[in-house]
C-alpha cells in the first residue's frame, strides 16, 4: 500500500526536484532514488500518522534526501565519503522556499485530482459502465469547455433532465472519492474537508491547473 501511496505522489517530487535546479533527466533518477531509499530504509516509520500529513512528511524528506546527495557530491570532489544523516535529523535541514512550497502544493493538488479521477474509472469499469463515464466526465471540469447537457443526453439517449441527474451523481461520486485519496495521506484523526480546502487554495493561488 505504502508503495501504491509512493508511486501515485511521484509526479510532485520530481517537479519538486526539478524546481530545484535539476535537469529532467536527473529529476527522473533522482525521484526513484528517493522513494527507493524512503522504502529500503524503512524512512516510512517517522511518518507517525498522529504527527501530521503524509505530504509534509514526505517533502520534509526530500529536502533531507537532496541535502545528503549535495554533501556526498560535495565530499566525493574533496576525495572523501560521507554517511547519510539519519531521517532524525530531518528537521535540522533547510527548509524550502514558501514559493517552492506552493508549487510542491500545488502538483500535489493536481494529484490529488487525478488519483481521484482514476478511481471513478477502475469503479465504472468494474461496472461495466466506461462509456457512460467517458461522455459524463467533462461535467467534472467546468474550468474547461464540456458538453452540454442536451449533447450529454443526446450521447446516452436519455432526457436533458436525467442527463443532469447523472453529472449531480458523478460529481458527488467525485468529491467522494477525492475524499477517500486524501484520507489516505492524513492522519487518522485529521479532517479530510480541512486538507481539501488548503489543497484547493493551493491550486487558486498558483493559477488554474
Amino acid at each position: 500500500a505504502l508503495q501504491n501511496l509512493c508511486t501515485s505522489y511521484l509526479p510532485p517530487v520530481r517537479a519538486y526536484i526539478r524546481s530545484k535546479g535539476y535537469r529532467e533527466e536527473d529529476a527522473r533518477d533522482l525521484s526513484q532514488e528517493f522513494f527507493t531509499t524512503l522504502l529500503e530504509k524503512d524512512w516510512l516509520r517517522a511518518a507517525d500518522q498522529t504527527r501530521g500529513k503524509f505530504r509534509t512528511f514526505l517533502l520534509t524528506s526530500l529536502n533531507h534526501f537532496l541535502s545528503n546527495q549535495r554533501m556526498r557530491q560535495r565530499a566525493q570532489k574533496r576525495g572523501g565519503g560521507i554517511p547519510d544523516l539519519p531521517i532524525d535529523d530531518a528537521e535540522r535541514v533547510a527548509q524550502p522556499s514558501s514559493t517552492l512550497e506552493s508549487e510542491f502544493d500545488r502538483k500535489w493538488a493536481l494529484t490529488v485530482l487525478e488519483c481521484a479521477l482514476d478511481r471513478l474509472w477502475r469503479e465504472h469499469e468494474s461496472n461495466g459502465a466506461l462509456e457512460r463515464f467517458d461522455v459524463l466526465k467533462s461535467c467534472l471540469t467546468p474550468s474547461e469547455p464540456g458538453a452540454t447537457y442536451r449533447e450529454i443526453a443526446e450521447r446516452l439517449d436519455i432526457s436533458e433532465g436525467a442527463a443532469k441527474v447523472a453529472c449531480h451523481r458523478l460529481k458527488k461520486a467525485y468529491g467522494a472519492a477525492i475524499r477517500a485519496e486524501i484520507a489516505e495521506t492524513i492522519s487518522e484523526n485529521g479532517d479530510a474537508d480541512e486538507e481539501l480546502k488548503y489543497l484547493m487554495n493551493a491550486l487558486s493561488a498558483t493559477g488554474k491547473p
